[in-house]
């Protein structure tokens, strides 16, 4: 266990204190990333000039800083190295992509194939970035969407409303609504327009077996006159992982392009293979400072493509189903 301690020279001059320290790091052969630094920031251990730096701050040259802990087990291999070209283009991209802005959090349109948290082939994430997207405020994650699942997600700008908001899905005061495209079988043709899927539902957690309680409301919104799809849609009551692709599949009706739960590694539709996956976060309603919060994210393009091919009735206005 050590510190690394540092005064900032011409090089790391006007830098997010994040990027300065990087950049020294990497200068004086230390093995160290955007993520550890991220880590350093939230745990309290970064100073400058002797002071804790509690948010991320632009640092000036002569300014001294010190990283307390500074730990070979916080610290990432090389291979896990984020590089500072594609974490910059990313964060311009996540900014684009806020829809709903308040001084306790933020509603992000997330696009598919962005991971919320890091992983082995994760080259960058939202988690990674958080420091960084904005000065003024501590930013944390309060609950996840999958990889390849697009739309809504709700970030805290302070740890009080971030604790606010994880009790607020705790005891379901937050209504997340998802809209997907389902592959019909013979069991699905039979399914209700309004129904509800309350069952206990298993999953693997780093390698261990989990059962847990899961409530899914889904509704028929159309079926296809051409292919066997439907477009439905799906109300969460509990959080659980890969929830609403689980309902799904044990319905009879896998959402389309899960190569997890389809069955198989691509499925089809009327002859075609879709690479992307048909699920979106679509919704969040809730209660803030008694005003009512609802937030619709905009469909993605290659959603609304398969819904101008296949579902020619439903109508779409600025990326957004028309009521």
């Amino acid at each position: 266990m050590m510190d690394m301690s540092f005064v900032v020279g011409e090089s790391e001059n006007n830098l997010r204190i994040e990027k300065a320290i990087v950049k020294f790091a990497q200068t004086n052969n230390f093995i160290l990333n955007f993520r550890d630094v991220s880590i350093f920031l939230r745990k309290g251990l970064l100073y400058h000039n002797e002071k804790k730096v509690k948010r991320s701050m632009i640092v000036q040259e002569g300014d001294r800083i010190l990283v307390k802990y500074f730990h070979h087990r916080h610290v990432a291999t090389e291979k896990k190295q984020i590089n500072e070209e594609i974490a910059e283009a990313f964060l311009i991209k996540v900014r684009k992509n806020i829809i709903y802005d308040t001084k306790d959090f933020l509603v992000l349109n997330k696009e598919a194939g962005w991971a919320v948290q890091g992983g082995s082939n994760i080259k960058v994430s939202i988690d990674d970035i958080l420091p960084l997207l904005d000065d003024k405020c501590t930013m944390k994650l309060v609950h996840r969407i999958d990889m390849r699942t697009s739309g809504a997600l709700l970030i805290a700008k302070n740890g009080n409303y971030a604790k606010v908001l994880s009790e607020m899905f705790a005891q379901h005061e937050i209504r997340k609504i998802y809209i997907g495209i389902v592959v019909m079988n013979d069991l699905s043709i039979s399914i209700r327009d309004n129904s509800v899927t309350h069952d206990v539902i298993k999953y693997y957690e780093k390698d261990r077996l989990k059962q847990r309680d899961a409530i899914t409301k889904h509704k028929v919104l159309c079926r296809s006159p051409e292919a066997n799809i439907m477009l439905m849609q799906f109300e969460i009551e509990t959080g659980r992982k890969h929830q609403v692709r689980i309902h799904a599949m044990n319905a009879g009706m896998p959402i389309l392009g899960d190569e997890k739960y389809g069955r198989r590694k691509k499925i089809l539709a009327q002859g075609h293979i879709h690479d992307e996956m048909f699920l979106h976060s679509y919704r969040v309603q809730f209660e803030y400072k008694n005003d009512k919060v609802d937030v619709i994210a905009p469909l993605p393009t290659h959603f609304i493509e398969m819904c101008n091919e296949y579902f020619p009735s439903i109508s779409i206005k600025n990326r957004m189903f028309e009521n």
